[in-house]
């Protein structure tokens, strides 16, 4: 399952400088960045950070497990297009969207992810 999760463009420069001030995050994303690589600025980090992109390391057009993609349309941390880059790619998927931020948390979210893993673990 990818739950708001970053895949491609989440580790782009661009992206990585505007959602640093994502304002429904709870502390500043440069900061806990920064310090989850032990560098001391956005501008360091950059290198690093976009190595993780799975599309450039290959990932995304290797067999997968079936997955369900879940995220919310308006995140601001993790950028909707990753998600649709993981359904252009590789092994079929399963996706929903909801509507709101970081991981679509609305009343329907968790019951929608549980109900889909009963599904496939039957």
């Amino acid at each position: 399952m990818a739950w708001g999760g970053g895949v491609h463009f989440f580790f782009q420069e661009d992206w990585l400088r505007e959602s640093t001030n994502a304002d429904n995050y709870l502390m500043d994303h440069d900061i806990a960045r920064c310090s989850a690589f032990g560098v001391g600025s956005v501008d360091e980090l950059v290198k690093p950070w976009s190595a993780l992109s799975l599309k450039d390391q290959g990932w995304l057009d290797k067999p997968s497990c079936p997955m369900l993609i879940v995220n919310g349309k308006e995140d601001l941390q993790t950028p909707i297009a990753d998600l649709y880059i993981l359904l252009e790619y590789g092994s079929p998927k399963s996706a929903r969207f909801f509507p709101g931020g970081h991981m679509g948390q609305t009343p329907e979210t968790l019951l929608t992810i549980i109900n889909w893993l009963k599904n496939e673990l039957s």
